[in-house]
């Protein structure tokens, strides 16, 4: 297999399918909504896309609100990789 790098069209076009805004707009959009926009920014799933950090739209409800069932997955996800070790091969 031949590994070849993605370009920044192809990755323009999987946020834009996605609908993945970078978190210093939520952000920023979260703070027009509420007065402390840290709370929610902490419980927000992140994509990672080479330098960049971005938020999947499909956790947020109308009014910045976040869906519950997304931050509930969510944070059993990361619960789990939390209890997970690596034990050495041998």
């Amino acid at each position: 297999m031949n590994a070849q790098p993605i370009s920044d069209q192809t990755w323009a076009g999987i946020r834009a399918e996605f609908t993945l805004p970078p978190l210093e707009l939520v952000r920023r959009r979260l703070s027009e909504l509420m007065e402390d926009p840290e709370p929610v920014v902490q419980q927000l799933v992140r994509v990672f896309i080479d330098d960049g950090n971005f938020c999947p739209g499909f956790q947020f409800l109308p009014g910045g609100h976040l869906h519950p069932t997304v931050t509930e997955l969510f944070r059993r996800a990361m619960g789990l990789t939390s209890r997970t070790t690596i034990s050495p091969s041998g």
